[in-house]
């Protein structure tokens, strides 16, 4: 079966029975990868056969990787593209929770500066919210972050990774922590660091898909419950 009647059979999958009120997972991949690379499909489908219409998944599909204009955002495409996903498939009403790996973590940081949702999950996402390969290195806006989440923010990363070295979350923790203590009394999203895996590199392999799917589970449960109480 080809990769484009799979992608289709994937999307009507974890788009059926879908409802404007569920919960909205959107899925944003590492630099090079796809819906089919690593564990990204694998946990979008646990986790809709587990929610059915209570939960809707989008994964950044290779139609989407073709329309954006790469060219016109070098630095933060995929931010661009996921942006654009949250605001165009998740209305106002629906909880929304972002998700990305790597590149697609920065993408998801950079979109919470700016927009609000229920939950961000990071994973082996960097310090900067630029390509450190053209000179632009700027830390992100923790505050505006803590502000925008209303739920929880999640930050994984592999003990081993090569690529995104550790003290990366290190420094993405201690700026998330520090946003919380300067906003006081203020409602601020609860924090769930879990930043030294052993023998876990870069791909999440060995923590992706158990961690997360505990992660996401508790965390859908939680939307879910506010959603009835409602």
């Amino acid at each position: 079966m080809s990769d484009q009647k799979l992608e289709a059979e994937l999307r009507a999958e974890l788009e059926l029975g879908c409802s404007d009120t569920c919960i909205h997972l959107f899925v944003s991949p590492g630099s090079g990868c796809t819906w089919a690379d690593h564990w990204y499909s694998d946990v979008a489908r646990k986790m809709k056969s587990q929610f059915c219409s209570r939960l809707r998944c989008s994964l950044q599909w290779q139609a989407d990787f073709e329309a954006i204009d790469q060219s016109a955002n070098p630095n933060n495409w995929k931010a661009v593209l996921l942006q654009s996903q949250l605001l165009f498939a998740s209305p106002s009403h629906a909880a929304a929770i972002l998700l990305g790996h790597s590149s697609g973590g920065n993408a998801a940081l950079e979109v919470a500066e700016r927009n609000t949702m229920d939950a961000l999950i990071v994973i082996g996402a960097g310090y900067s919210q630029r390509d450190r390969r053209c000179g632009h290195i700027q830390p992100w806006d923790y505050d505006a972050i803590v502000a925008n989440v209303t739920r929880r923010i999640v930050v994984l990363h592999g003990a081993e990774d090569q690529v995104i070295h550790n003290t990366e979350a290190q420094t993405i923790a201690k700026g998330l922590h520090d946003a919380v203590a300067r906003a006081g009394s203020a409602c601020v999203p609860q924090l769930d660091i879990r930043i030294h895996e052993a023998s876990v590199g870069h791909g999440m392999q060995r923590l992706c898909p158990a961690v997360l799917l505990e992660v996401l589970r508790a965390l859908i449960l939680e939307l879910s419950e506010d959603t009835v109480g409602s």
